[in-house]
């Protein structure tokens, strides 16, 4: 399930729909990528340009996508190099220039490079 922008425009365009992760039907992460089932996401203001279109001259999304860049949840999967392990407890944030070939926060599952997210801190 995901928050998918159709295209560009207000927030009113956005549809939760089922959708699939790219590349995992084939099972195939980079060495370091790690996959985050999403327990939180925020929208923060270069969301909210993203939706817009305001950065399509920058960074222009393949519609429709899945926005969202701030990410908290729970490792699922890992790639061979990436110093996570599942059911570790992570935070972090998806890179725009990713978001063209994968899904931003906005969804179940994400999948980022593991140097973009930490582990949670421990109380």
């Amino acid at each position: 399930l995901a928050a998918v922008l159709p295209d560009y425009g207000p927030a009113s365009r956005i549809k939760v729909q089922l959708c699939d992760l790219p590349r995992l039907p084939l099972g195939k992460l980079k060495s370091t990528e790690v996959v985050v089932e999403v327990h939180s996401a925020s929208i923060n203001p270069t969301d909210c340009k993203q939706r817009k279109g305001l950065l399509s001259q920058i960074w222009p999304l393949s519609l429709p996508c899945i926005l969202g860049i701030d990410l908290a949840g729970r490792v699922v999967r890992a790639g061979e190099d990436a110093p996570f392990s599942e059911g570790d407890e992570v935070f972090g944030r998806q890179q725009l220039g990713r978001m063209v070939d994968l899904n931003g926060s906005y969804a179940e599952y994400c999948i980022v490079e593991a140097a973009d997210i930490y582990r949670k801190p421990s109380r």
